[in-house]
Protein backbone atom coordinates (compact mmCIF):
# COMPACT_ATOMS: atom_id res chain seq x y z
CA UNK A 1 0.00 0.00 0.00
CA UNK A 2 1.32 3.43 -0.84
CA UNK A 3 0.55 6.87 0.52
CA UNK A 4 -0.63 9.67 -1.77
CA UNK A 5 2.99 10.74 -2.28
CA UNK A 6 4.05 7.22 -3.29
CA UNK A 7 5.81 6.15 -0.08
CA UNK A 8 5.20 2.61 1.13
CA UNK A 9 3.46 2.36 4.46
CA UNK A 10 4.84 0.27 7.30
CA UNK A 11 2.93 -1.08 10.27
CA UNK A 12 4.71 -0.95 13.63
CA UNK A 13 3.54 -3.55 16.14
CA UNK A 14 4.36 -3.24 19.84
CA UNK A 15 4.54 -6.78 21.21
CA UNK A 16 6.98 -6.46 24.08
CA UNK A 17 4.91 -6.61 27.25
CA UNK A 18 4.88 -9.25 29.94
CA UNK A 19 1.09 -9.84 29.63
CA UNK A 20 0.78 -9.94 33.40
CA UNK A 21 -3.02 -9.72 33.24
CA UNK A 22 -3.06 -13.08 31.45
CA UNK A 23 -1.38 -14.64 34.47
CA UNK A 24 -0.06 -18.18 33.99
CA UNK A 25 -1.21 -18.30 30.34
CA UNK A 26 1.63 -15.97 29.34
CA UNK A 27 4.48 -17.54 31.29
CA UNK A 28 5.64 -19.62 28.34
CA UNK A 29 3.56 -18.25 25.46
CA UNK A 30 3.61 -14.49 24.80
CA UNK A 31 0.32 -12.62 24.42
CA UNK A 32 0.92 -12.18 20.68
CA UNK A 33 0.81 -15.97 20.27
CA UNK A 34 -2.21 -16.63 22.48
CA UNK A 35 -5.21 -18.17 20.70
CA UNK A 36 -8.07 -15.97 19.54
CA UNK A 37 -10.69 -18.33 18.16
CA UNK A 38 -8.91 -20.62 15.70
CA UNK A 39 -5.81 -18.45 15.22
CA UNK A 40 -3.23 -16.54 17.21
CA UNK A 41 -3.61 -12.90 18.17
CA UNK A 42 -0.86 -12.07 15.65
CA UNK A 43 -2.65 -13.85 12.81
CA UNK A 44 -5.94 -12.17 13.75
CA UNK A 45 -4.15 -8.83 13.35
CA UNK A 46 -1.92 -9.55 10.33
CA UNK A 47 -4.49 -11.25 8.09
CA UNK A 48 -6.85 -8.27 7.72
CA UNK A 49 -3.96 -5.81 7.39
CA UNK A 50 -2.46 -7.95 4.63
CA UNK A 51 -5.88 -7.99 2.97
CA UNK A 52 -5.83 -4.18 2.94
CA UNK A 53 -2.49 -4.13 1.14
CA UNK A 54 -0.02 -3.72 3.98
CA UNK A 55 3.16 -5.74 3.42
CA UNK A 56 5.83 -4.10 5.62
CA UNK A 57 5.74 -4.78 9.36
CA UNK A 58 8.18 -3.97 12.13
CA UNK A 59 7.74 -5.73 15.47
CA UNK A 60 9.06 -4.12 18.65
CA UNK A 61 9.61 -7.15 20.86
CA UNK A 62 10.66 -7.83 24.42
CA UNK A 63 9.32 -10.69 26.54
CA UNK A 64 9.73 -14.06 24.78
CA UNK A 65 10.93 -12.32 21.61
CA UNK A 66 12.47 -15.48 20.16
CA UNK A 67 9.11 -17.28 20.25
CA UNK A 68 7.45 -14.42 18.35
CA UNK A 69 10.27 -14.25 15.81
CA UNK A 70 10.06 -18.00 15.20
CA UNK A 71 6.31 -17.76 14.69
CA UNK A 72 6.66 -14.84 12.26
CA UNK A 73 8.77 -17.02 9.94
CA UNK A 74 5.50 -18.51 8.65
CA UNK A 75 4.80 -15.15 6.98
CA UNK A 76 8.11 -15.10 5.06
CA UNK A 77 7.55 -14.54 1.36
CA UNK A 78 4.14 -12.94 1.95
CA UNK A 79 5.21 -10.04 4.15
CA UNK A 80 8.35 -8.00 4.73
CA UNK A 81 8.98 -8.40 8.45
CA UNK A 82 11.66 -6.85 10.63
CA UNK A 83 11.93 -6.78 14.40
CA UNK A 84 13.88 -5.28 17.23
CA UNK A 85 14.24 -6.35 20.86
CA UNK A 86 14.08 -3.97 23.80
CA UNK A 87 17.44 -4.02 25.58
CA UNK A 88 16.20 -3.30 29.12
CA UNK A 89 12.47 -3.87 29.59
CA UNK A 90 12.71 -2.89 33.26
CA UNK A 91 12.99 0.75 32.24
CA UNK A 92 9.39 0.90 31.05
CA UNK A 93 7.70 -0.89 33.95
CA UNK A 94 6.56 2.46 35.40
CA UNK A 95 3.66 2.66 32.92
CA UNK A 96 0.11 1.86 33.80
CA UNK A 97 -0.98 -1.68 32.85
CA UNK A 98 -1.89 -1.99 29.19
CA UNK A 99 0.01 1.13 28.12
CA UNK A 100 2.48 0.94 25.24
CA UNK A 101 4.40 3.98 26.43
CA UNK A 102 6.05 6.82 24.59
CA UNK A 103 7.39 6.35 21.04
CA UNK A 104 10.92 6.99 22.30
CA UNK A 105 10.96 3.50 23.80
CA UNK A 106 10.46 1.96 20.36
CA UNK A 107 13.40 3.67 18.69
CA UNK A 108 16.21 1.49 17.42
CA UNK A 109 18.58 3.19 19.88
CA UNK A 110 16.81 1.47 22.77
CA UNK A 111 17.03 -1.96 21.17
CA UNK A 112 19.74 -4.54 21.47
CA UNK A 113 19.27 -6.03 18.03
CA UNK A 114 17.34 -5.53 14.84
CA UNK A 115 16.55 -8.09 12.12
Amino acid sequence: MATTDGRKEQVVVLASGFATRLGPLAREVPKALQPVGNETFLDAMLTPLRGRGFRRFHFCLGYLADAVRSYLERWEGELEISSSVERSPARYRWRAPGQAGPPSTTSSSSCSETR
